[in-house]
């Protein structure tokens, strides 16, 4: 999970460059704020007990 969240943190970090690029302000908005969420997700993944399944 945790490498997906990275996947995803890598795409919008792009999104967010050519938002910057093409002057979408409020896309700019939206992607710092999805990115904030992320991030605060990854935390949480990380903090959880690694857990197996049998």
């Amino acid at each position: 999970m945790i490498a997906r969240l990275g996947e995803l943190e890598t795409d919008l970090i792009a999104r967010r460059s050519q938002a910057i690029q093409e002057g979408w302000s409020g896309e700019v908005g939206g992607l710092d704020l999805t990115l904030e969420h992320l991030s605060g997700k990854r935390d949480r993944a990380q903090r959880l007990p690694s857990t197996t399944t049998m």
